[in-house]
């Protein structure tokens, strides 16, 4: 959810199948309005699926001006509009409303300071996309969104998530990284649908609450540089359904104890912190797949990662390790093995033949094999 729109159209086709599940992977179709459309805004996307239509527009790169009177007569078959760097849509917001079948609305870097009131107006929305403005608030009516599947509100400037969240129980995806977050309302625990929660980059973000076991859809926890959380609840590691965790970044001396009793966990990032030690229990995550630890104070792996046999990457970068356990010959599944910046003496010997060691070069290091 965090790169909502990158590769443009590829990605942006890929949003809105997810977001309009009656659209398929035909051909797009043209038509005279379409033809029409594009010639207006040449540097924009549009098409039509299922007789829906969908607008991806670039203030940036095309004149928006007249972007509402251009396609209002289509307004009860559009599906999705996406509207990037296009400040003055602030005079238009109130028109929304009209599109009475709109699922998907996207407005990126337009310098929003507030969700206009109309959106939550918008009765069948279920992706709501408003990364990169100047947001601060989250008004209470998002609890009218009762169809709401997708929230991202990353690179904003929003302190405080309501209660009136918890009310919004189909979402899906909740995005709200790079804001400046300082605690979640135990309402979010309502959330019984949840299965990715990203809440990187939140410097002030201190605390989470103990209801948040409760999510126990959530497959995607990102915490990445959260740097002011230094504690977690005990009971996190009751959410069963947790397969990756972000950690990155987080200035972490050790590994929160929570992270142990994650048994189905299948990714684990750690990279950029300050760890020094790895304990055994590394080696009770047996459907551990992969794994980060680029730029830590490592100096060894235990011996117990021989039993991560589901393991398929491991990097280790930037970290001061000289070598590694005989055991690491058990991960037979291993694909990518990242060893830069590490003053290696000796590695086991079956390293050359088990590994397809990713290196800078393409090259293994070149340390004694024992």
């Amino acid at each position: 959810m965090h790169q909502i729109i990158g590769n443009r159209l590829v990605v942006f086709i890929v949003i809105l199948l997810t977001s309009c599940n009656s659209f398929s992977n035909d051909k797009i179709v043209e038509t005279p309005f379409i033809d029409e459309i594009k010639s207006k805004y040449p540097n924009s996307y549009i098409g039509i699926e299922n007789n829906m239509y969908w607008f991806s527009f670039r203030g940036h790169k095309d004149s928006l001006d007249n972007w509402f009177s251009d396609i209002e007569y289509k307004k009860d078959s559009i599906a999705l509009i996406e509207i990037i760097k296009y400040p003055k849509i602030i005079n238009s917001v109130d028109r929304f409303i009209e599109f009475k079948s709109l699922k998907t609305l996207i407005i990126h870097q337009c310098n929003l300071t507030t969700i206009p009131s109309s959106f939550f107006k918008l009765n069948h929305l279920e992706f709501l996309g408003l990364k990169n403005n100047i947001i601060s608030v989250i008004p209470k009516e998002i609890n009218k969104l009762n169809k709401l599947k997708h929230l991202e509100l990353s690179s904003n400037n929003i302190k405080k998530i309501p209660k009136e969240i918890g009310d919004v129980t189909s979402l899906v995806e909740f995005t709200i990284s790079n804001n400046l977050i300082e605690e979640l309302p135990n309402e979010i625990s309502n959330l019984k649908n949840l299965e990715g929660l990203s809440l990187s980059n939140n410097p002030e973000l201190k605390k989470l609450p103990d209801s948040l076991f409760k999510l126990n859809k959530v497959t995607h926890l990102n915490l990445t540089k959260c740097k002011n959380l230094k504690s977690f609840p005990d009971n996190l590691w009751l959410i069963d359904s947790l397969i990756n965790i972000r950690l990155d970044e987080m200035g972490l001396k050790e590994i929160p104890q929570f992270v142990w009793k994650c048994k189905q966990i299948k990714t684990l990032r750690l990279s950029g912190n300050k760890i020094t030690h790895i304990p055994k229990e590394l080696g009770e995550l047996i459907n551990l797949e992969k794994l980060y630890l680029d730029d830590n104070r490592l100096s060894e792996i235990p011996e117990e990662i021989g039993n991560c046999i589901e393991m398929t990457s491991l990097s280790v970068e930037y970290n001061n390790l000289k070598t590694l356990p005989s055991t690491i010959c058990n991960l037979k599944k291993m694909e990518y093995f990242r060893t830069r910046r590490n003053p290696w003496e000796w590695m086991p010997a079956c390293i050359d033949d088990a590994f397809k060691i990713y290196h800078k070069f393409g090259s293994v290091p070149g340390v004694e094999r024992r």
